[in-house]
């Protein structure tokens, strides 16, 4: 059951993602590249959920699964954006997103790292 929660919560996160990738309501900006840290924090969360939910079940290459998953929703989404009177491509955004990947991973293998430690 509980492993249920762990790919629900991740497949919850990915439709708030593109949900709010694709809505015509954005954030208000209030500071310079905020839409980039955005990004780069959205997409961190999403690897790290990503990697919760295939440790729990046990899957061999979790951390390439997670970069391949994360990257590809990240690089739909921007498609997609391409293609919408109201968004634009942006790789900037891309670029944000690989970032906030690369963040996600380094955090769950440091974590990963203590909690071996202290077993």
């Amino acid at each position: 059951m509980a492993l249920m929660f762990y790919w629900a919560w991740v497949l919850a996160y990915t439709s708030f993602l593109a949900l709010e990738s694709l809505s015509t309501n954005s954030l208000p900006q209030v500071f310079v590249f905020q839409d980039k840290i955005v990004h780069l924090a959205a997409y961190c969360a999403l690897t790290f959920f990503f990697l919760a939910a295939a440790a729990k079940s046990h899957l061999p290459k979790k951390e390439k699964l997670a970069f391949e998953y994360s990257f590809t929703i990240g690089f739909l989404l921007e498609c997609i954006q391409y293609f919408l009177p109201y968004r634009s491509f942006d790789l900037g955004d891309l670029i944000a997103n690989l970032l906030g990947i690369w963040l996600g991973l380094r955090v769950w293998r440091e974590l990963a790292k203590h909690m071996t430690a202290h077993d």
